[in-house]
């Protein structure tokens, strides 16, 4: 019994030392290929006159990709700066963000996004870009 409790105690210690290694990342979603083509994106909603036509939110959750799928505009995840592993899971880049949201909008008929965010959640990373994709007059 003794032999099983130390060996319990040594797994739980040696499992515990995981490291976590400091790491910096920059994102970008960059407006000017849209707004170049005429699209207006703004975080706000006044000063525009406008006809709403929908809410607009797209969600992409990192991880493997699904067999057949490519991975364009996509980023590989790797863990930290110089690691030497093999890494299968991708995020989405700013520009597949912009081109998936600005795409949905135009299909509904719309030139412009206001009120438009971006967002990461950490616990289940995920990203998301919404808005309120509009008419502009």
């Amino acid at each position: 019994m003794k032999k099983l409790v130390l060996a319990f105690f040594a797994i739980a210690l040696l499992a515990s030392c995981n490291k976590v290694m400091y790491k910096e990342s920059v994102y970008v979603v960059d407006y000017r290929e849209y707004i170049k083509e005429g699209f207006i994106i703004s975080p706000t909603v006044t000063g525009f006159n406008y006809q709403p036509i929908s809410n607009i939110e797209v969600v992409f959750s990192s991880g493997e990709l699904p067999k057949g799928e490519s991975g364009d505009n996509l980023e590989k995840i790797v863990p930290y700066k110089g690691y030497k592993g093999v890494s299968n899971k991708y995020a989405p880049t700013g520009k597949r963000m912009m081109d998936k949201i600005v795409s949905e909008a135009k299909a509904m008929g719309a030139n412009g996004l206001i009120n438009f965010q971006t967002s990461y959640n950490s616990k289940n990373g995920t990203w998301s870009a919404s808005g309120l994709a509009v008419e502009m007059k």
